[in-house]
């Protein structure tokens, strides 16, 4: 803001408090050889750097003190594979949430968060050298639609019939990456159609037909999968930044996740759980 007390306004409080904040953030910066000239009239630039040097500096507190390691879920994720939530970390927190429209790699290349939960769609290319993946599960993708849908208790229905009376929508959770994957699949097994529901902001009629896994069924119980066959298998992705790849607390979560799948496997057909 380029003054204390402007700083002051912004966090409703007072400028003594400021001062104090930056005294201490100062020693905290000089203690780990960072030398940052506080009463500098900051650009914008030199704000986001400092930024990035604060984020930096508390993620590296994180990961040695194995408290507060912050990691971004898919909703199935968030709720099947990390509840409960492994010691020392904290999943999709309010403050978190304050970054959602964000893409979880731009999270961690920001430094804030440690891990990111993330589907096939919205994993790192594997030649992308910043990034390490641990592909946790492969599982098959299906066709959901509300169990009360006069189609839910068909049998032997062709495409034309499921497209004649339901719509491709999407739930609010859902990536762009992933709408866009779905939008592919559809127009491949129903061919090219409009696709209105693509806000991820907006609840679609309940007259629609969504792409899920079973995960996705043990969190909407209220929908059932149709019989037609998709040949594209849904993937669950631990992605870190490459320098944490091998860090204490990252292989603990990754053995926290795959006994959560684990435990997941008698009730999902098809859950194959990567070595």
């Amino acid at each position: 803001m380029g003054s204390q007390c402007e700083a002051a306004k912004i966090l409703k409080t007072n400028q003594s408090t400021i001062s104090r904040w930056l005294r201490k953030t100062q020693d905290l910066f000089e203690s780990v050889g960072i030398q940052p000239a506080i009463d500098k009239q900051y650009s914008y630039e030199d704000s986001q750097n400092i930024l990035k040097g604060q984020r930096q500096l508390h993620q590296l507190i994180r990961f040695e003190t194995g408290k507060g390691l912050r990691i971004q879920a898919t909703c199935w994720g968030r709720h099947l594979l990390l509840e409960p939530t492994p010691e020392g970390w904290i999943t999709n927190a309010a403050d978190i949430n304050h970054f959602n429209h964000c893409e979880p790699l731009q999270l961690l290349e920001e430094h804030i968060i440690d891990a990111a939960l993330v589907t096939n769609p919205e994993a790192p290319n594997p030649s992308d050298s910043r990034y390490a993946r641990y592909h946790l599960s492969n599982q098959p993708l299906f066709i959901l639609i509300p169990q009360e849908h006069t189609l839910a208790n068909e049998q032997g229905l062709s495409r034309t019939e499921v497209a004649h009376v339901t719509q491709l929508g999407h739930s609010g959770f859902v990536s762009k990456e992933c709408r866009a994957v779905m939008e592919m699949l559809d127009n491949q097994l129903f061919g090219e159609q409009d696709h209105p529901y693509t806000s991820s902001y907006k609840e679609p009629p309940r007259h629609t037909r969504r792409y899920g896994t079973a995960m996705t069924m043990l969190i909407r119980p209220d929908l059932t999968r149709l019989g037609i066959p998709i040949n594209f298998p849904a993937a669950d992705i631990l992605v870190v930044k490459q320098e944490h790849a091998e860090h204490p607390e990252i292989l603990k979560l990754v053995f926290q996740i795959k006994r959560m799948l684990r435990n997941l496997q008698p009730t999902i057909d098809g859950l194959d759980i990567q070595a």
